[in-house]
């Protein structure tokens, strides 16, 4: 889903303590106005997203570049329809 509302992700390889990780890419900030440090961001999505209609609008804040980027896409296009 996150290609399809337009996230970048890492693509430097790196290993910390052992594990592959990729670094750079976007930092997601907030997602439909909750900022992402709020521990009850995933109950707060579910409930905004269960509200939101079809031709409603997704919209996430991230950080790209060492800028502030809003991205957002209608429900209905990030929905999988297979």
């Amino acid at each position: 889903m996150g290609a399809r509302i337009g996230l970048l992700g890492g693509t430097i390889t790196a290993t910390l303590e052992g594990q592959k990780v990729l670094l750079g890419g976007d930092i997601l900030l907030d997602v439909m106005g909750i900022d992402v440090a709020n521990p009850a961001i995933y109950a707060l999505f579910q409930d905004k997203l269960s509200k939101l209609d079809p031709d409603g609008e997704v919209s996430i804040t991230i950080l790209r570049a060492g800028a502030t980027v809003q991205l957002s896409k209608k429900l209905s296009a990030l929905i999988d329809s297979k």
